[in-house]
């Protein structure tokens, strides 16, 4: 019994405690309002914020949802305050709250405001990526800025004019190297057109000149390799040039005959890639423009095993008549080790 007495009073106390310091905190947050300096409304914000703290640490899983909203808002008042201070998402203080707000935003209870103003600052955060020419960052913290939003439109508008503004830009630089490609007739500058049509098409799936484009420096290259590497070698992001450049192997394919009823591929293939491929028939499909799949039957390579970042000559055959118009793509698709091993893929492109 006395032992079960000293458990209540102890567990009295640390609620008295919690509820000492929530107090506290609400002290130094009005004081905060009320402020005139910009210096004493920041310290007073600083203290309320440990405050709140404290008292949702003491209080454990018993803090109440008034408690966890009033420690969330004065946590991301504090990140907003970090941030613009360093202006960098990857700053230490930055990445500890960012963690915190996170684990707290998606408790039961949360208000609406605060969630649209963590949301806010996600958004500030992508504008800054933006500035700093990082694409695919901006993007993703704008996707986030979304997924934590109570009102999505606060997102929706930005997300739409950022994404806009990207195509523009990829489809602006792709027309160019068309223009420039048709007088150089130099595989480089169609391989130029073709990543920013891909690019574009990164940021606006559906626009019709990006897919016009990319059709057309597709029939252009079936005879070369698609080496982006080779072609873009400035770029601002670097998670877009490598979703963009992820294909294990690259190829090109000079000539197509078909005779007696079986069709040749010679070929030119790249293994861009960090393992050695040694090339087998069941590697090798043809895709034809109304869906069927052909695995080529036989294959003839220069070399048994092809070392990572060399090429070799070499021929396909696949059993059937095909010309380039009914050919779609030629796809490679290797996997070597265990289940967990990533696959090597490439595709060429015929339309």
């Amino acid at each position: 019994m006395k032992k079960y007495a000293i458990a209540v009073i102890a567990l009295s106390m640390i609620i008295l405690t919690g509820c000492g310091l929530e107090s506290k905190g609400d002290k130094a947050w009005n004081e905060a309002q009320k402020a005139k300096e910009e210096s004493g409304r920041l310290m007073k914000q600083k203290e309320a914020y440990l405050r709140y703290k404290e008292a949702y640490t003491a209080a454990g899983a018993k803090a109440t949802f008034k408690l966890v909203n009033k420690y969330l808002n004065s946590s991301i008042a504090r990140i907003e305050f970090i941030f613009g201070e360093t202006t960098s998402a990857s700053d230490p203080a930055v990445k500890i709250l960012r963690k915190d707000i996170e684990t707290l935003i998606k408790q039961d209870g949360i208000s609406d405001g605060n969630k649209n103003r963590y949301a806010q600052w996600l958004i500030s955060v992508a504008n800054n990526y933006r500035d700093n020419d990082d694409i695919s960052h901006c993007i993703e913290e704008l996707k986030n800025a979304k997924a934590f939003a109570a009102d999505k439109t606060i997102t929706d508008a930005v997300e739409t004019e950022t994404k806009s503004e990207y195509a523009k830009f990829q489809l602006e630089s792709s027309k160019g190297f068309v223009e420039q490609a048709k007088k150089t007739k130099d595989p480089l500058d169609y391989i130029r057109a073709e990543y920013y049509a891909k690019a574009t098409l990164q940021f606006d799936p559906k626009n019709s000149e990006a897919k016009k484009i990319l059709s057309m420096t597709r029939k252009e290259l079936i005879p070369s390799l698609n080496a982006y590497e080779a072609a873009i070698t400035e770029y601002i992001d670097t998670t877009l040039f490598n979703d963009i450049n992820s294909d294990g192997v690259l190829i090109a394919v000079p000539t197509v005959k078909s005779i007696k009823g079986k069709t040749y591929l010679d070929v030119s293939f790249y293994n861009n890639s960090y393992n050695a491929i040694k090339p087998k028939a069941s590697m090798f499909k043809l895709v034809t423009t109304d869906g069927k799949e052909i695995q080529a039957s036989e294959v003839e390579f220069e070399k048994k095993v092809l070392d990572q970042k060399f090429d070799i000559k070499g021929k396909l055959i696949f059993k059937g008549d095909f010309n380039k118009e009914k050919i779609k793509k030629l796809s490679f698709y290797s996997k070597s080790g265990d289940e967990n091993a990533p696959a090597i893929v490439g595709d060429k492109y015929f339309q």
